[in-house]
């Protein structure tokens, strides 16, 4: 039997304050739950470092798309 998949859409606009603190949050809750997971974010045209936050944090996690 295949495990579930649960796949979080989280848009982004000018976040790059709240990039850390976010990402420890919803990987706090994730963590005991017994499904595989994702976590896709959607730069919406973010003036700040945004971007670049999101590219690093999917770089060092496989579940960050």
């Amino acid at each position: 039997m295949s495990r579930q998949l649960l796949s979080i859409l989280v848009p982004m606009y000018n976040e790059a304050d709240v990039i850390p603190q976010f990402f420890s949050t919803i990987k706090q809750v994730l963590e005991p739950l017994d499904l595989d997971h994702e976590i896709i974010c959607v730069n919406d045209g973010s003036r700040d470092s945004t971007l670049a936050l999101l590219t690093e944090m999917a770089e060092q996690d496989p579940c960050v798309k």
